[in-house]
């Protein structure tokens, strides 16, 4: 198993092109947008059109497939900013099986598509699957029966379908309720593959939060925004947008008020927005005025394809789009 490069992964999704570029969408609107997630084996990789082998159906709203479908190289989400090659779907391998998130074409029954070429794939190996919960820029390597749980369970949500409540509380639990864990410097011992699977499940937990939190996990899943690692705080801060209290906002206030990296802010920004907390404008106004207008990014790397990922440019910026938003700036 190549933990190491499963780390970088998480980091930073490598490139696959050098000048096309798209609005790369979040993983919650990929599966909002979608109509199945199927376990597949590539029977034919092509540039154009890939056979697949169903091997099984995790979630599904209101369609079938059959044993054999065909995945196309048109996208259901994809926002080309810039085209100067063809954008296929050439990262599948064939004999290699992957999770796909999908949506049927209307031209025929058995032809399907991804949302983007980088988003809506997990590839298996050993069975773990190399997965997305929050947004294709940040990865993580869980066992196959998780990411079928617990995408499963999202996926339903999104669709207004039943979910299992009784795993995901049990998840929340089980991974919540132990002491955070940051990326270990070396995947290569025992004690670091042990740390690395347990930032994996609580990624998951928290982005699963993000989802089912509950005022009864919200203490277990707050302590993991004092952990001082991106991915971990940004998760965090995706999991108290799901509780619309004054102690989750003020937490909110505390970060973009503290010594946080200028990311872990924007994400605050967007988690008061998620809680329409306009009852905060005037302490937001105040706070805009002295925000940092130094740049971040969600993709960095000009040579990324999703380097045209909406976001916003700084805190100020993230902020102003909040109050004109509210009618306030």
């Amino acid at each position: 198993m190549r933990i190491a490069f499963y780390v970088v992964l998480i980091i930073a999704f490598a490139s696959q092109g050098f000048a096309s570029s798209w609005d790369e969408p979040w993983h919650e609107d990929v599966l909002r947008n979608s109509e199945l997630v199927a376990k597949v084996v590539v029977a034919k990789a092509s540039d154009d059109i890939n056979e697949l082998k169903v091997l099984k159906v995790v979630a599904g709203a209101g369609v079938s497939a059959g044993d054999e479908i065909k995945l196309l190289s048109t996208y259901y989400m994809l926002d080309l900013h810039s085209l100067s090659y063809p954008v296929t779907n050439d990262f599948l391998e064939e004999d290699d099986e992957y999770y796909l998130i999908l949506k049927s074409s209307s031209r025929k029954e058995a032809e399907w598509m991804l949302s983007t070429p980088t988003s809506g794939d997990a590839q298996i190996e050993d069975a773990m699957a190399i997965a997305t919960f929050r947004h294709s820029t940040a990865k993580a390597l869980v066992d196959t029966g998780i990411y079928e749980k617990a995408t499963s369970a999202i996926f339903n949500f999104l669709h207004n379908q039943a979910y299992d409540t009784l795993w995901i509380n049990d998840f929340l639990s089980v991974h919540l309720n132990k002491k955070p864990v940051r990326i270990p410097k070396n995947t290569d011992t025992k004690r670091g593959k042990q740390e690395f699977d347990s930032f994996c499940n609580q990624h998951v937990a928290l982005e699963l939060f993000h989802y089912f939190g509950t005022e009864d996990n919200f203490k277990s899943a707050k302590k993991f925004l004092k952990l001082k690692q991106t991915h971990v705080q940004i998760s965090a801060i995706r999991a108290l947008s799901r509780i619309n209290s004054a102690e989750s906002k003020n937490m909110l206030i505390g970060v973009l008020k503290g010594k946080y990296d200028d990311l872990i802010k924007v994400f605050a920004v967007k988690a008061l927005d998620r809680l329409s907390a306009t009852e905060l404008v005037n302490e937001l106004e105040n706070i805009y005025l002295s925000a940092s207008t130094e740049e971040v990014c969600l993709v960095c790397d000009i040579m990324d394809d999703r380097i045209a990922t909406k976001f916003p440019k700084s805190v100020k910026d993230a902020l102003r789009e909040l109050l004109s938003r509210w009618g306030k700036e």
